[in-house]
């Protein structure tokens, strides 16, 4: 938590490309995180991986086989799937890779971890970074 920041303050909150990295634990905590600091009715916006990104990376950049379908199984049965950047990669040296790296979430996901927290308004498939899909949650 940003114990900084009041409770209550935002009228939205806008994240592109940041809980499409979190680890399911630490997408749970910002979601909280999220709720503390929107006020009543206010906006969450953020992308993720799914349908659209599992096409992308197949695609464009090479995605394993096995990564792909270990990914759409998790979309297909409304879960999420996580995968750590590497502790060895260049790019892990000042991250936390338990809790950040490559992940898809399916909205039977999120809708089950920020129910009692935000109703989804609304999804648009595919439209941020020509791939990720774009959640607008409410705060309830």
């Amino acid at each position: 938590p940003i114990d900084s920041i009041k409770d209550n303050l935002f009228g939205i909150i806008i994240a592109i490309s940041i809980w499409s990295h979190f680890s399911p634990k630490r997408s749970i905590a910002w979601f909280n995180e999220a709720n503390r600091i929107l006020k009543p009715g206010g906006l969450l916006v953020f992308s993720t991986h799914g349908y659209r990104s599992l096409y992308h990376l197949s695609k464009f950049k090479n995605q394993n086989k096995n990564m792909a379908n270990l990914r759409l199984k998790a979309l297909n049965n409304n879960n999420i799937h996580f995968s750590p950047y590497p502790k060895s990669s260049s790019i892990s040296d000042d991250l936390d890779t338990d809790n950040w790296g490559i992940t898809f979430m399916s909205k039977g996901w999120i809708k089950e971890n920020t129910k009692d927290k935000f109703e989804i308004i609304d999804i648009l498939q595919g439209r941020i970074l020509k791939n990720q899909d774009l959640y607008i949650l409410k705060k309830i």
